[in-house]
């Protein structure tokens, strides 16, 4: 995989004359801004993507909520994908990934509504960080499923907002809004307590999208192995505290070849 001094090296091309949302780009965003906490904790998202599809080539890859395209530039530059299709519902997100992608001949950029969801012929399918941002969680679940091949391999990250990584993260977002407002959601403290300390996010609503407030990524977990077969369980950072003390988890699922019956 190529490292973000490889990726500053590419030819900017059509990125000088893109207007200015365009230019400050996710990945910058996530990778090279922030405080070093937040690169350290998105670098291992990362990391955690690769060791689960590391290892093997996929002729073909949709990454649903691609944002600017990061992830799959990475992908093929690791050699991990020979072709992949970013969807976003953000133009300016296409258009990012159009533009820093003119130098990938594999891969393109959709909206949601311009790929078949039903097209069933897919090896990977990623989807990061992205089901915490959508009403309909079980449609796009069933989109997910819809577009990966028997036999193909899913992978599906969202944040852990429930029991003590909760407790973790809203200190941390308390800081942050006082060093510079992000507009991250404060939660009176009853509803920390039942939700960090008590596990339940039941009925809690978020009044933007920073917060991700009555996200309970279990709830996602039962709708994808209602569907799909989970093969691996990764949890990051420090992975080795489980969902009590890391920010996100990853799930490594397959779904089952046309003869296989998938287990109830």
């Amino acid at each position: 995989m190529a490292g973000a001094e490889d990726e500053a090296e590419r030819p900017a091309g059509s990125l000088a004359d893109a207007p200015p949302g365009v230019l400050s780009g996710y990945h910058e965003r996530i990778f090279r801004g922030g405080s070093a906490l937040t690169r350290w904790a998105h670098n291992s998202r990362r990391d955690a993507v690769l060791e689960l599809v590391g290892g093997r080539v996929f002729r073909s890859a949709v990454d649903v909520g691609c944002a600017d395209g990061w992830l799959l530039r990475d992908l093929y530059d690791g050699g991990v994908i020979e072709t992949g299709i970013g969807i976003d519902n953000e133009p300016v997100m296409l258009d990012s990934g159009r533009l820093r992608s003119s130098g990938y001949p594999g891969l393109s950029f959709a909206a949601p509504g311009d790929v078949d969801p039903s097209r069933g012929d897919v090896d990977l399918v990623l989807c990061l960080e992205t089901l915490e941002h959508v009403g309909d969680v079980d449609a796009v679940v069933r989109q997910i499923t819809g577009l990966v091949a028997p036999g193909g391999t899913v992978v599906v990250s969202v944040p852990i907002e429930v029991g003590p990584a909760l407790l973790v993260k809203q200190a941390g977002r308390w800081w942050a809004n006082r060093v510079n407002d992000y507009g991250y959601e404060r939660y009176p403290w009853r509803e920390l307590l039942r939700a960090g300390v008590g596990w339940d996010a039941g009925g809690l609503t978020s009044m933007n999208s920073y917060s991700h407030k009555g996200f309970d990524y279990r709830e996602v977990r039962s709708m994808l192995t209602g569907r799909l077969q989970l093969v691996r369980t990764v949890y990051s950072p420090l992975g080795w505290t489980g969902p009590w003390g890391a920010s996100t988890v990853f799930w490594l699922l397959r779904r089952p070849g046309v003869s296989e019956v998938q287990p109830g």
